[in-house]
């Protein structure tokens, strides 16, 4: 495919040089009649680079789309779009139709780590192309097929005004295009050229650029392409994964080390487990998710990664309880490992879990901050908790919590020994006996203590929605406000 495509150029140089001399009256393109780039504008279009934006118009001073330019960049490398109009799986961005004209390119583009798009899995394709990002996909372009720029003027500017405001990702092609003169910059009163990064890229200077390109760009003569023949993805096997968690996946291609060495990941459910440009998977949800590693070649290994993850429920039986968490349906849940059990078989099961909650900065109460809170549950009670506290802080209210707690009782008969109970803001939610007597804690005042957990509000729906019982409801008469247990115990 490389040498056909290097073929094509060489072929699209000697057509330009065979094209006779036209004017826009010849095109009937009157709108571009006396502009600077006139004889740009009609090379490209000679070329079936560009269309016009009408029969007589082409919109010089337009923008040019992400969409268009990638269009137009591939007709100049003389890619067939029919060979890239199916060749990932899933859909390689959420906005982009397969059926769109610029779908096969914008394809071809990816696959050669030319574009990477513009994050979160979009494309933008009809969104303006800024003058950093033409210069990026030229010179990503270049180092693909093995082409070098050689200057064509030597009237350019030393340098661009604007270059502290020039992204980073960008600063070296912009800075090939100024030496080489393919662009040279917005002059300014003083004399002096900036470049404009941010600002769009109209089709007139796009037209100029793809015209100079013919001139500047030759093939490098020790550029010899080798060609991506095997992948192999790993790296996750054997790994037990939780929602939130991430997996570096490996890969090893055979040649190690060929011409380009662009990988892009794709997966085929981000809601499941999303990847990012670097291999990095991070698990979002329960199921599986296939992760694809593609060459620019299209040679691709994929890894089956499976979210298993349990999270109580309302109303969920003792019995099934008990088999989630314990594997098995035992006759005390608080004392699931037998009444005789070390503290050393409780703790094999703890995991510890770091949660966000909202407490006041400081004494005053009039600002609330983010804190964290670690401590330990059981190992597969992790998912749960974690949904209890991320729902509770995504709360308007943005209910303070100032403590959490978990501990082990000495030959206890308690749900907190599993790791299947916990405490939270001890001091403003109180154990209280049935005579009304606080055991443990403070006063219960909800109207006045914003630490106080209020009876029925959201918290306690919260956790109730995942399957804990507050301690409030116990058949004994005793009243642990703080109390949220898993078993109702």
């Amino acid at each position: 495919m490389y040498k056909r495509i290097i073929c094509l150029l060489l072929v699209l140089a000697m057509a330009a040089a065979m094209v006779p001399a036209v004017s826009a009256a010849d095109h009937q393109i009157h709108d571009i009649v006396g502009h600077w780039a006139e004889p740009d504008i009609l090379w490209v279009m000679d070329m079936g680079l560009f269309n016009g934006t009408s029969a007589t118009t082409f919109a010089p001073n337009g923008s040019m789309t992400r969409g268009m330019f990638v269009t137009v960049l591939g007709r100049y490398a003389g890619i067939d779009p029919d060979e890239f109009e199916d060749w990932y799986l899933p859909d390689l961005y959420k906005d982009v139709d397969a059926n769109a004209y610029y779908a096969p390119y914008i394809n071809w583009a990816t696959r050669h780590g030319i574009t990477s798009g513009t994050g979160g899995g979009y494309f933008s394709p009809d969104m303006p192309i800024t003058r950093e990002q033409m210069a990026t996909f030229l010179l990503r372009f270049a180092n693909c097929y093995g082409y070098v720029f050689e200057p064509i003027r030597e009237d350019v500017p030393d340098f661009f005004t604007d270059e502290d405001i020039i992204a980073s990702y960008a600063a070296e092609a912009v800075d090939i295009m100024r030496e080489t003169g393919i662009i040279t910059g917005r002059a300014n009163p003083d004399g002096t050229y900036r470049f404009d990064p941010r600002a769009q890229a109209a089709r007139s200077e796009c037209s100029a650029v793809f015209h100079r390109l013919m001139d500047a760009m030759v093939i490098d003569e020790d550029f010899f392409f080798e060609e991506p023949e095997e992948i192999a993805v790993f790296g996750h096997e054997g790994v037990d994964l939780l929602p939130g968690d991430s997996v570096r996946l490996e890969y090893e291609m055979i040649p190690m080390n060929p011409t380009n060495d662009t990988i892009l990941w794709i997966s085929s459910d981000p809601s499941v487990v999303s990847v990012d440009a670097n291999g990095v998977a991070t698990c979002n949800g329960s199921g599986v998710a296939e992760i694809y590693a593609y060459t620019c070649n299209g040679v691709f290994d994929y890894a089956v990664i499976s979210v298993d993850y349990y999270i109580g429920y309302a109303g969920e039986s003792y019995d099934s309880k008990c088999m989630h968490l314990f594997g098995e349906v035992v006759d005390n849940h608080r004392r699931p490992y037998g009444a005789g059990a070390p503290k050393s078989a409780y703790e094999e099961n703890y995991e510890y879990v770091t949660v966000k909650t909202w407490d006041f900065k400081d004494k005053k109460r009039t600002e609330k901050i983010t804190r964290t809170h670690t401590f330990y549950v059981h190992k597969n009670l992790v998912a749960t908790i974690k949904q209890c506290f991320k729902e509770i802080y995504e709360c308007e209210e943005k209910y303070p919590i100032n403590s959490i707690i978990t501990y082990w009782s000495e030959g206890g008969n308690s749900e907190h020994n599993p790791g299947t109970a916990i405490d939270i803001n001890y001091e403003s939610n109180p154990y209280v006996s049935p005579s009304g007597k606080v055991i443990t804690g403070k006063k219960f005042d909800p109207e006045n203590d914003p630490y106080s957990i209020p009876v029925g509000g959201e918290i306690e729906q919260i956790f109730a929605k995942y399957g804990f019982t507050r301690g409030i409801y116990w058949k004994s008469g005793y009243k642990d406000y703080m109390h949220f247990s898993f078993f109702g115990t």
